[in-house]
């Protein structure tokens, strides 16, 4: 009995150490955004891109300017193009993404919102996408439903039906906002770009390199504003603060229940 509660207690301390460490990068992550941002995601004093905050933290290569770009009723809608290396032994794969933002000043605004609709005049030819509210913050992204990625794929929106219009619908798929698009397979520029420069230096660019690219815009994995998956420097305190507590609290709760106890029952016979 006395090993099973320690086996319990054991699995709780194992449970409430995960709970703090995910808590600790939340509280980095909130903080950032409130020294970084302020009040508006989108800070006019800010001198990074528009939105860079959000797509510069996804792999491996990305450009800063949008290749979707419609501002219509108060609603700010952007895509970014995102390039991903799969590397498997000595060969490798470029995968083609976009990355879908949707922001209002008026939060409320985008409670109704639930999916982009790229189409034509023809009703059949259509793509959806699905969008989530990016980490509790008033603004929506991209997600696929299939894989939990905040990114699309290139291949699933099929580019060959020639879409020429963006919707913002409800839930019941009536439109809120519509707007004419431009999207074609040109839009997407850096894969060639990357194609070319590893055919002349035997590598993929990096942070140091990129300027040989021939093209500012596209920026890699490297330079990174802020991310969900790596920790910030700056911030590694707040992490200390609450794991410190946490470990501070366990040593004292494990030594009350299990070694005080023993030793007050041994004491009678010292």
């Amino acid at each position: 009995m006395r090993i099973f509660a320690r086996f319990l207690y054991a699995l709780f301390a194992v449970g409430i150490f995960l709970m703090a460490f995910q808590f600790s990068i939340y509280q980095m992550r909130e903080q950032y955004y409130e020294d970084i941002f302020g009040e508006s995601l989108v800070d006019e004093d800010s001198d990074l891109p528009e939105f860079y905050y959000f797509y510069a933290s996804f792999p491996d290569y990305h450009k800063s300017d949008p290749v979707i770009e419609i501002d219509q009723d108060g609603y700010q809608v952007r895509a970014y193009e995102i390039a991903r290396i799969i590397e498997e032994e000595d060969e490798f794969l470029i995968e083609e993404y976009l990355f879908f933002i949707v922001y209002h000043e008026d939060v409320e605004q985008l409670s109704d919102v639930e999916t982009i609709r790229l189409k034509n005049e023809n009703l059949g030819d259509y793509f959806d996408v699905n969008l989530i509210r990016y980490q509790d913050l008033d603004i929506l992204s991209s997600v696929n439903a299939e894989s939990s990625m905040f990114l699309v794929n290139k291949e699933d929106i099929e580019l060959v039906n020639n879409y020429d219009q963006l919707q913002l619908n409800d839930i019941n798929n009536n439109s809120i906002v519509e707007s004419a698009l431009s999207l074609d397979d040109s839009d997407f520029t850096i894969k060639s770009k990357l194609l070319t420069f590893y055919d002349e230096h035997n590598e993929f660019p990096t942070h140091e390199t990129i300027h040989l690219l021939g093209d500012t815009s596209i920026q890699p994995k490297e330079q990174v504003v802020t991310t969900n998956n790596y920790l910030v420097d700056e911030y590694i305190y707040i992490m200390g603060i609450i794991m410190g507590t946490y470990f501070l609290i366990l040593i004292f709760s494990t030594y009350f229940i299990f070694f005080k106890k023993r030793k007050e029952k041994r004491k009678p016979y010292e």
